[in-house]
C-alpha cells in the first residue's frame, strides 16, 4: 500500500489500471488496497462531476478518454491522501 500512496504523493492522475501497470499487479488488487486505505481513513474518495467527458478536465488530463475511475461520463474519481 505504501508503493500506492507515494504514486499518489505525485499528483499526477492514474486510472485503476495504470496504477497496477506500474506496480506489477491485477487491478483487483489495487482496487482492494484501495478500498482498504479508505475505509482505514488513510486516502479519501474525490468525485467531481463534469458536464463533458473526463478527458476535459485539467486534473484528468493524464488519465484521457479511458479513465476507469469514472463512474459514468459526467464523475470522475481521485483520491487524496489525508
Amino acid at each position: 500500500m505504501k508503493k500506492i500512496l507515494d504514486l499518489m504523493k505525485d499528483g499526477q492522475t492514474r486510472s485503476l489500471e495504470m496504477i497496477a501497470s506500474e506496480l506489477e499487479t491485477s487491478v483487483d488488487d489495487i482496487k482492494r488496497k484501495i478500498e482498504f486505505m479508505e475505509q482505514n481513513g488513510l486516502i479519501r474518495r474525490v468525485e467531481n462531476s463534469m458536464k463533458k467527458h473526463c478527458g476535459s478536465c485539467k486534473s484528468c488530463s493524464s488519465c484521457g478518454n479511458n479513465c476507469s475511475n469514472k463512474r459514468n461520463s459526467s464523475d470522475c474519481i481521485h483520491w487524496e491522501i489525508l
